[in-house]
């Protein structure tokens, strides 16, 4: 690694390729990093070196570990030199200088020619940032230092409405003689009391001396308990840029499942998804390449551990499926799943909602304050195929308004149900604040991922993270007593806390979708990989990803990917884990006694079972047979040509 000054040494690297073809001195960069535990230690900070040499920079810490090591920060930097059509190559050193600077207090951000008007046509409402900045009596700093200052303004327009700005100044010191300033706008209609459809029109000016229209819309609906945005630099904005992280590093930090990082991505699919991209509804309350009725079935883009289109990201780096995937990040916003508390002395007021404040409150079920008016959108969420659209937006950018849409979404995923989350008397004393996730097993799944991810990247200082980790440890706790099997062979460790199936072909019992249970196999590993000192993370994975390994064992191989399976015998007696033989004769007969092979025959595409499977199998490889099972798997499924098209589930044996 080599001495990179006072600290230590390098961490990983970040290139920035330059993609204008425009040479640009002291060029202006901000970006999300995760790093691993202990690799920035509390106290220390992270320098940026270019060529051996010390740029100027910042880092903004966000999130940490329980040792007090960094989580995820944000990197501010001046690059002194930026060459047309080249790359450059940036060291992220640890440093033992912690110091960003003052950054820019409100008198020296009102000397900017800072200002934005956004008109609300119909309601006749203004939101003036200028204002509200002179109007703060403190201001709210989200990046503070030399390099950048940003700040998080909010204006209050009616009691449904109110106006966020995330306004970010590279300012001209240390030898830059371009300011840049770039603004983000955001409309929000999610106070809990005021639930309604609002119709609009809207205009955005920018600046502050002569005024200028970036952006109309002449009518709108604004979507209940949803709100939009729009960024915008204010006078130059910077040449474009891609900016490629060391992908490896990323995943080793435990953030990010470990993806198959030899595939080569199919530039044609980068470039036919870009085009459909381009064609879809991008506009404030569109749905981008979100399914709007999310509890249709079959295989889609946006369902996964991350969206296809977010996977092809990170193995791509592209310019393009970025633009995509932070699109469709924004387009988060469109969908009715935001409710904000604005009933002053609760704790988490002017936060997302929380069950330990509304212990009552569903949305499965509505039940919250009456509506104000009109609650139809073309909007219908679904915690069973909910897609992560911001987790990955918020780590590679460090934009607050991600964060906050995770936060909604965590808050969503507690607060779906009622009738499940209090543990039914299995947990004496517990009331339904106890925040069990449940339902259908891939709703548990991704409700189980959502609330993990919110849970690693919420901020040290916000309520959020003790909120979402709490309810993290007490569905980790609930899972591995109710699933027993922690030291047995798998089929007494099979997942039926989500709702199980039922056939007349096989009465009085229920049936188990195992790929159901695959989705539940890699929200767990996820777990135990972003949560590694949380209690029962790695002995859920362990346990319920014997299953998945053992069918494959236990049964002709070729069975495994079978599209159900008896949760117990005609008779409604569940399987113990000396009962494989009878299991085996079981999944045989529900499926009619067909040779397994042609399952097999049929799963040779992105979205099979074979592949969900082939992605559950390599993060529990480890287990008895794992590695066996994984190579069998991808040996079967045609891997080497659907992984390059789609890596969804195109997940390599690394623990």
């Amino acid at each position: 690694m080599g001495s990179w000054g006072s600290g230590g040494g390098e961490i990983t690297r970040v290139l920035i390729r330059e993609k204008a073809g425009v040479s640009t001195q002291n060029y202006p960069l901000s970006f999300g990093h995760v790093f691993k535990r202990g690799d920035v230690p509390s106290g220390s900070s992270v320098a940026v070196y270019y060529n051996g040499q010390s740029l100027p920079s910042q880092f903004d810490v966000k999130s940490t570990y329980g040792d007090g090591s960094v989580r995820h920060g944000v990197i501010s930097l001046r690059m002194p030199q930026l060459h047309a059509h080249s790359d450059h190559s940036l060291s992220l050193v640890r440093s033992s200088e912690q110091s960003n600077g003052q950054g820019l207090d409100k008198t020296a951000i009102l000397a900017t020619d800072v200002g934005a008007l956004i008109d609300l046509q119909g309601p006749g409402l203004r939101a003036d940032l200028r204002k509200a900045i002179a109007d703060s009596p403190q201001l709210n700093y989200w990046l503070k230092g030399d390099v950048c200052t940003e700040i998080l303004v909010r204006q209050d327009l009616s009691n449904q409405l109110n106006a966020l700005w995330e306004v970010r100044f590279y300012p001209t010191s240390g030898g830059s003689d371009t300011p840049y300033i770039r603004i983000s706008h955001t409309i929000e209609n999610i106070n809990i009391s005021s639930r309604g459809n609002v119709h609009y029109g809207v205009s955005i000016k920018q600046g502050n001396a002569n005024p200028a229209e970036v952006y109309s819309k002449p009518s709108f609906q604004h979507n209940h308990s949803s709100r939009w945005r729009k960024v915008f630099w204010l006078g130059e904005e910077p040449p474009e840029v891609e900016i490629r992280f060391d992908l490896p590093y990323m995943i080793s930090t435990g953030m990010i499942l470990p993806y198959d990082t030899s595939l080569q991505i199919n530039e044609a699919i980068i470039a036919t998804s870009y085009t459909n991209w381009l064609s879809s509804n991008r506009d404030i309350m569109g749905n981008g390449d979100i399914f709007m009725y999310m509890p249709g079935g079959g295989g889609r883009s946006d369902i996964g551990m991350l969206p296809g289109w977010t996977a092809l990201y990170l193995l791509s780096m592209d310019n393009r499926m970025r633009e995509v995937m932070l699109g469709n990040g924004e387009m988060s916003g469109s969908i009715p799943i935001h409710y904000r508390e604005d009933e002053y002395g609760r704790s988490f007021y002017g936060r997302t909602v929380s069950i330990d404040d509304r212990v009552s409150f569903n949305l499965i079920n509505y039940n919250g304050p009456a509506p104000l008016g009109d609650t139809d959108t073309p909007w219908h969420a679904d915690q069973a195929h909910q897609p992560s659209l911001v987790y990955i937006p918020y780590m590679i950018t460090g934009d607050r308004w991600f964060l906050d849409e995770l936060y909604y979404w965590g808050g969503y995923n507690l607060a779906f149900d009622l009738y499940h989350r209090n543990t039914r008397g299995d947990i004496p004393g517990a009331d339904s604040s106890y925040g069990l996730i449940a339902g259908q097993l891939r709703g548990v799944a991704w409700g189980l991922r959502t609330l993990s991810d919110a849970a690693a990247m919420a901020l040290d200082s916000d309520l959020e993270k003790n909120y979402f980790r709490s309810k993290l440890i007490n569905n980790l706790s609930w899972f591995v007593w109710r699933n027993s099997g922690a030291n047995g062979h798998g089929l007494n460790a099979v997942l039926w806390r989500g709702t199980p199936h039922t056939s007349p072909s096989w009465p009085n019992s229920s049936l188990i979708s195992p790929w159901q249970h695959d989705f539940m196999v890699l929200s767990a590993a996820h777990i135990a990989r972003q949560h590694a000192d949380m209690p029962n993370a790695a002995v859920l994975r362990d346990s319920i990803g014997k299953f998945t390994i053992n069918r494959f064992i236990e049964l002709p191989p070729y069975a495994g990917v079978a599209y159900r399976m008896p949760l117990s015998d005609k008779s409604n007696i569940h399987y113990t884990d000396g009962d494989w033989a009878r299991f085996a004769a079981d999944v045989a007969e529900y499926n009619n006694n067909a040779d397994p092979k042609i399952y097999f025959d049929n799963q040779r595409y992105s979205y099979s079972y074979a592949a969900i499977a082939l992605g559950a199998s390599a993060v529990v490889s480890h287990l008895h047979g794992g590695r066996g099972v994984y190579d069998f798997i991808k040996e079967h499924s045609n891997y080497n040509t659907w992984a390059r098209n789609d890596p969804t589930w195109a997940f390599v044996p690394v623990r």
